[in-house]
């Protein structure tokens, strides 16, 4: 069936007027129509409309090669705003064919394997290609009138067009008028009901399945009976400068408060709000300019939706080579990226001594009521009570009483009796079972250390121990988790972990069989990885790869030697 005239035209304008390929829209609209008065038709074989639907197909997919290049592939909109571009060869030669029509075949390199025949099936591209127009200006995600409208009278002329002739004019144009009208109303309420429910499943996801990396909430698993597992999934790679050892902690975020066995990073209306980190063009972020960098080191690691917190080392004042829209960090040392890339492949710079981190307050000291009375024990047996001993003398004194008194363990046992059941789980680590996994150690070494006077806070990340090429990398896997504690002494905050040496071998014993068959297949991911979101522009050498392509499929297309043109009445 054939399309009213101007349609496809018009359809091409509203398209360009939305996506910003105006200009382009209108040469384009003006060569489809233009077959409308030009009375010259092209007698095209079926190897030539083969050829042209070939032409369409290698512009889509070599669009698609180059969008997910881009790094745009997480933005499948913008792909789909270029679909005109790709099948415009087709309605092209549609347009100025001699046959109103084209081959079923022409559309499957599966069907053109059988001969032609009298049965085959006939197809005019007219209207998807019109379909193709509407569906890529709907991808710009317009919310005006404007588009509504626009759209409606799209749809009203190629319906009108179609309409039946039992009903008379007027009453079909209401029809249509009460159909665009309903719609309106419908697309709005349409609209608030999707923000609602985004609004209402984001924040459930927020609350159930983010725990881990939620700057605000940290759920220790004290208290849970039995054996923790963790995968051997890597999630980062580490290479250290040559000659140097890497950072052993990658910190992700800090916790100030702890009630009822969970760690806060806020608490009673108070907050740590994030600020922008100064980035320049070359994606250099600043986040201590003035802070010594003495060491350098290389993280890798891939970004869900280009965004999440960065594992980092203590004392980091430089990042590079981390292409992002935003770097956002709070007082408690947590860096966030916000639009980056899928993989991101960065150099962090870092220090003794400073830190992002705010100083010391009051809640830094703080220990809850009902961790008090193991507290104060503790203390007491450690001789702290007598406040005669100085800050390195404390930390030594905690470091020899975990390390001689206490051990790691994956597996928590029950309570040997009703009544210690009532004691609260880190008293029961403390008290009684002396055994526990990282969370148990730091947690308790924060509060001790600031029932010994020392201001702490709780950090989580990864620790960074698994050698590979010959040390010039370190892989971190799911299983090297860590906790540990923050403590404030000479003007900084320093790293301080009371976790037993042993938990790493411990925890290795867990490795699945197949964990070496996982490993290649991360290997050659972060490969490729590397190389897609290198630096280096190598999306040029696909275009100049589709330019020679695309040339030779036209010639042949085009200026076929046994072609002729024929004019409309002939």
């Amino acid at each position: 069936m054939k399309m009213p005239p101007f349609l496809a035209g018009a359809a091409l304008l509203f398209w360009g007027w939305f996506t910003g390929f105006l200009p382009f829209a209108a040469m384009m609209a003006v060569a489809l129509e233009s077959s409308r008065f030009i009375k010259t038709r092209w007698d095209f074989s079926e190897k030539d409309l083969f050829r042209s639907w070939d032409l369409c197909a290698l512009l889509f997919f070599g669009g698609m090669a180059l969008f997910y290049a881009a790094d745009e592939a997480r933005n499948a909109f913008a792909f789909v705003q270029w679909l005109p571009f790709f099948f415009f060869p087709i309605a092209l030669a549609q347009a100025f064919a001699v046959q109103p029509s084209m081959d079923i075949r022409t559309f499957s390199w599966f069907l053109r394997r059988k001969p032609a025949s009298p049965e085959t099936k006939r197809f005019n591209v007219g209207y998807p290609y019109f379909g193709i127009c509407v569906m890529s200006t709907g991808a710009t995600n317009s919310e005006g009138l404007s588009f509504y409208f626009g759209l409606t009278l799209l749809l009203g002329c190629a319906l009108w067009d179609a309409r039946s002739k039992r009903f008379s004019k007027p009453l079909t144009l209401g029809l249509l008028l009460a159909i665009a009208a309903a719609g309106l109303v419908t697309h709005r309420g349409m609209r608030e009901l999707q923000t609602a429910l985004e609004t209402a499943i984001g924040n459930w996801f927020n609350q159930r399945l983010q725990r881990r990396v939620n700057s605000r909430e940290s759920r220790t698993s004290l208290g849970q009976i039995g054996r923790l597992k963790l995968s051997g999934r890597i999630v980062l790679r580490v290479e250290p400068e040559r000659r140097h050892s890497p950072p052993g902690l990658l910190r992700e975020a800090t916790y100030k408060y702890f009630n009822r066995d969970v760690w806060f990073s806020e608490w009673h209306g108070s907050t740590e709000s994030f600020g922008v980190v100064p980035g320049d063009a070359n994606f250099v972020w600043r986040l201590l300019p003035t802070h010594p960098k003495t060491n350098h080191v290389i993280i890798s690691r891939h970004l869900t939706g280009g965004e999440g917190i960065l594992a980092l080392p203590n004392g980091v004042a430089e990042i590079r080579d981390l292409p992002a829209a935003q770097l956002l960090t709070n007082r408690l040392g947590v860096v966030r990226v916000k639009d980056g890339p899928g993989f991101a492949r960065l150099q962090a710079s870092f220090g003794p001594g400073e830190t992002m981190d705010r100083a010391p307050s009051e809640e830094d000291l703080m220990v809850p009521d009902r961790e008090k009375p193991a507290i104060t024990a503790i203390a007491r047996s450690l001789g702290f009570s007598e406040d005669t001993k100085t800050d390195d003398e404390k930390l030594k004194i905690i470091a020899r009483f975990f390390a001689s008194q206490f051990q790691y363990s994956t597996y928590l046992p029950a309570p040997k009796s009703r009544s210690i059941d009532r004691r609260t789980p880190l008293s029961r680590f403390l008290l009684e079972t002396r055994s526990g996994h990282c969370e148990y150690f730091a947690t308790a070494t924060v509060l001790l250390l600031r029932q010994a006077g020392l201001p702490a806070r709780y950090a989580t990340g990864y620790s960074v121990q698994e050698a590979t090429d010959h040390g010039r990398q370190f892989v971190v896997r799911e299983r090297h988790a860590h906790a540990w504690t923050l403590v404030y002494r000479n003007h900084a905050w320093e790293e301080f972990d009371t976790t037993p040496a042993s938990w790493e071998p411990i925890e290795r014993q867990q490795a699945s069989v197949f964990e070496p068959l996982s490993d290649f297949w991360s290997r050659l991911w972060f490969e490729f990885s590397k190389w897609r979101y290198g630096k280096g522009n190598y999306r040029q050498y696909l275009v100049w790869a589709l330019i020679p392509l695309v040339g030779i499929l036209a010639w042949r297309i085009l200026f076929r030697k046994d072609r002729r043109r024929v004019s409309s009445g002939e």
